[in-house]
């Protein structure tokens, strides 16, 4: 449900990733609040807390079918390797909240010696 614009990023460089409603019913979402995830030795762990610096708390709402975009960049902290964009889709019905996981992408960093 979420794809990213490319499967390689040098550090600095925007990532845009888009979601994509697959399912039958809308679903709310706030892609700003997504995590970043890295892989570190067969675990997934949250290197980046938050996609954005600031970040309202609204759910905007999804159709079936409909999609939507965001950019955002790495933290100058980042380190290369795997990783992957976790966002909470919520029902607005009230069923219980589902991750959507973006497909894995490589992270690299230009060194100058």
């Amino acid at each position: 449900m979420i794809d990213t614009n490319a499967a390689t990023y040098e550090l600095g460089t925007p990532i845009s990733i888009r979601l994509t409603n697959r399912t039958a019913r809308s679903l709310g979402y706030n892609l700003c609040r997504g995590r970043l995830e890295r892989l570190f030795e067969n675990e997934w762990q949250v290197v980046q807390g938050s996609l954005a610096e600031v970040c309202t708390a609204e759910l905007r709402g999804l159709r079936p079918g409909q999609s939507t975009s965001f950019v955002f960049r790495l933290d100058s902290t980042m380190r290369e390797g795997q990783h992957r964009v976790r966002v909470d889709l919520h029902d607005p019905m009230g069923g219980p909240p589902v991750e959507a996981l973006s497909n894995v992408f490589t992270v690299t960093i230009t060194r100058l010696d």
